[in-house]
């Protein structure tokens, strides 16, 4: 099982650094796409040599579409290269493996010839479904970003229908087999109204993938989890900084990574899971030995 992982970054190298230490095995390789608005140095100065970096970076901005546009090259490149991976891990510099990666890469295998991305259908009255029924545009200043896709909506009599019905969201972390990704590559290439459209979407990148897989061949293959330990529970746009308060939820949860993490405010939780991987290869209690 070979596969290669792709990991979205633009802030704090040192955290980076050691989530492509916590990944590295002789069957994966590390693909590092740095947001272009960061400084790439910064990186490759602390980050280990075998990394690989996506070379076309692309300025990303939340909620635009330059999310997928982001995603989308980093396939790209990362096929181009004729490197015979049969999955591709698409994950964040946030995330941080629960798991040792010899055991992610056995469930991988033992999932050989499903899809792993997260979803859930959009009803005809969902209030997400505003995301795609009115234009909405991205500007550097959040004020001005506002102010206009408001005055957008005040202007707009009829909704918006998405190019395909229903519509599905879920994360934008998945994994996901080259076949799968050859096959979303090339409906971009042949669909370019369906990308246009998309371009005006808030959060684009929360509905392009799941609405386009689960309108294809694919969806009968398609696992609804990315296995990833996150908490919503405060009910904000972003997830919880998990700390080491939430250490044993982690490690109970049967999932493969935790996000999102933050080396600058809690260093001891990344050590706590070093050390629960550790003892999980060796078949040993990390309670014996505690961080």
């Amino acid at each position: 099982m070979s596969i290669a992982i792709l990991i979205q970054a633009h802030k704090n190298p040192e955290q980076v650094a050691r989530l492509c230490h916590a990944l590295t095995h002789p069957d994966v390789d590390i693909y590092l796409n740095i947001d272009k608005k960061s400084d790439l140095n910064s990186f490759q100065n602390i980050v280990p040599y075998e990394v690989k970096y996506i070379n076309q970076r692309t300025s990303v901005r939340w909620g635009d579409f330059s999310q997928v546009e982001a995603t989308l090259q980093g396939v790209r490149e990362i096929l181009r290269s004729n490197h015979p991976y049969q999955y591709v891990l698409y994950i964040s510099g946030q995330d941080y493996p629960i798991l040792p990666i010899s055991e992610i890469l056995r469930q991988i295998d033992s999932r050989n010839g499903s899809e792993m991305i997260a979803w859930i259908e959009l009803t005809p009255n969902h209030p997400l479904n505003r995301r795609y029924q009115y234009r909405h545009y991205h500007f550097a200043n959040p004020l001005i970003t506002h102010t206009i896709n408001r005055f957008i909506r005040t202007l707009t009599p009829f909704p918006r229908h998405y190019p395909m019905e229903p519509v599905y969201k879920g994360s934008p972390w998945w994994c996901l087999s080259s076949a799968c990704l050859h096959y979303l590559l090339d409906y971009c290439d042949q669909h370019p109204a369906f990308v246009r459209f998309n371009r005006t979407v808030h959060c684009a990148d929360e509905l392009f993938f799941q609405t386009i897989l689960l309108h294809s061949l694919f969806r009968p293959h398609i696992i609804n989890d990315n296995f990833r330990y996150i908490d919503w529970s405060a009910g904000l746009a972003n997830p919880k900084i998990l700390t080491v308060d939430d250490y044993e939820k982690i490690i109970t949860s049967g999932k493969w990574f935790a996000r999102k993490l933050d080396l600058q405010q809690d260093r001891v939780l990344f050590d706590r899971l070093d050390l629960f991987r550790q003892h999980n290869e060796r078949g040993t209690d990390p309670d014996s030995n505690p961080a």
